[in-house]
């Protein structure tokens, strides 16, 4: 270990190097700001133990020199003082110190400290590193999204519209047009997922805000139910709501309760393997909540899986031969929707097949009133 040690007092100079010496510590020794300035020019060191009270230029100068020169990163800065002063210790503690001691010094202590100071300082590197890491793999995937966004929709938009004309001029039943049905089909299934993709980058970096419309969750959902049980029948599953709270009111945009709602409901039909049933639910869980649930009796999901589906881009089954399709990010937008008004998402599974029960909760506009 390479140690910078800067006193004015020689004789505290000296014990001290003796004593890290001692240690098995290479030590430098200078006596003032200048000359620790030059051995921070000419060599790189592990740490430094900074004097404050120095003639013309004191520690904290020093501090502020090695700070403006970016050495913090490298070189962690124990300061030594002789004076029981807070307000200095905070001010070096706000330059980038990374810790301090008082005189006198127990030097048969300190070979400890400055292990203690270097595996902070290198652990607080490696998260710095990581943290850097994960922002530029969040920086690169927002400008793929968004490339995405940009660089597909102009020719999904073509091929849905050019598909359709060429559909509707086909004879009904010919292969021809059932060639064309299929094109339309699948155009349709990638503008879904570019849509849900593009959906969860704006909720993700704060895009888009919480509507203001006060309304009944079930209105919202009886006016979106048919499709729904349409796509259900088409799976030869039988999809029902339960209204257990008709009168229950929440200020939340309709469009964004329906969107949760159909990102259950699909989640259920897709993963929900087996299922005979879809239960989509709603009743009064708290004095001032509203709990919708969408339940189905179908495959499950092992506990140990639960959270990871809530993420982004995972499923239950991230297997190369998985056979459901989707990109994994029904649950998560439906869960950073429901944050948006204050609300939370929770997926449950009693174990494989058992069912999955989602369950959202958001707060009602008003107390409710038992009567």
């Amino acid at each position: 270990m390479r140690i910078l040690l800067v006193d004015d007092d020689p004789v505290q100079r000296q014990l001290a190097s003796v004593a890290l010496r001692f240690a098995g510590q290479q030590v430098e020794a200078v006596h003032d700001v200048p000359a620790a300035l030059s051995a921070l020019s000419n060599s790189s060191f592990d740490v430094a133990l900074l004097d404050h009270e120095m003639p013309v230029q004191s520690g904290l100068d020093l501090l502020i020199e090695i700070r403006r020169r970016g050495l913090l990163q490298s070189m962690p800065v124990i300061f030594v003082t002789s004076r029981e002063d807070m307000a200095l210790i905070d001010r070096a503690f706000e330059l980038g110190a990374s810790g301090f001691v008082t005189k006198p010094v127990n030097w048969a202590l300190m070979k400890h400290e400055l292990l203690f100071v270097l595996r902070a300082a290198a652990n607080e590197r490696l998260a710095c590193e990581a943290r850097d890491s994960a922002l530029r793999l969040a920086a690169t995937k927002e400008q793929l999204l968004n490339i995405a966004r940009h660089e597909l929709r102009t020719p999904l938009n073509a091929v849905i519209g050019f598909g359709r004309m060429v559909a509707d001029s086909l004879g009904a039943g010919s292969p021809a047009r059932e060639c064309a049905d299929q094109v339309l089909a699948a155009a349709g299934r990638l503008n879904s997922k570019l849509s849900d993709m593009m959906l969860c980058l704006d909720l993700d970096n704060g895009r888009i805000v919480p509507g203001t419309t006060v309304g009944k969750p079930a209105e919202v959902i009886k006016e979106n139910l048919h499709p729904l049980q349409k796509r259900a029948a088409a799976a030869g599953i039988r999809l029902s709501l339960q209204d257990n709270a008709p009168d229950a009111e929440v200020a939340i945009d309709p469009s964004h309760l329906a969107e949760i709602v159909n990102k259950l409901v699909d989640n259920a039909l897709v993963h929900g393997h087996g299922a005979k049933e879809i239960t989509i639910a709603l009743k009064r869980s708290q004095p001032h909540s509203v709990t919708l649930t969408v339940a189905d009796d179908g495959a499950g999901i092992a506990p140990d899986l639960i959270l990871h589906c809530l993420e982004a881009f995972t499923q239950g089954d991230m297997s190369v031969t998985r056979t459901g399709e989707g990109l994994g990010l029904g649950l998560h937008v439906a869960g950073r929707l429901a944050e948006l008004y204050k609300g939370v998402l929770d997926l449950t599974s009693p174990g494989l097949g058992a069912g999955v029960t989602a369950a959202v909760t958001l707060p009602t506009r008003t107390p409710a009133i038992d009567g």
